[in-house]
């Protein structure tokens, strides 16, 4: 399985777990065979990259 989320701005301690999930390998054990973090230039809403099947999870995704 490939996961890509796109977050809503820059980078912040928000984002630390999935950060650390990913370096320590987590993802990869629970069968998830590439993880792609996509940091927009500026700040948006994730819409259009889900639109696009740039993005499978946009930011709210986190949260709801």
């Amino acid at each position: 399985m490939k996961i890509s989320l796109a977050i809503e701005w820059f980078l912040n301690p928000d984002h630390l777990p999935l950060l650390v999930a990913d370096q320590k390998g987590f993802f990869k054990e629970a069968g998830v065979s590439t993880f792609d973090l996509i940091v927009p230039e500026a700040h948006y809403d994730g819409l259009e990259e889900l639109i696009q099947a740039k993005s499978n999870l946009p930011p709210t995704s986190l949260y709801t």
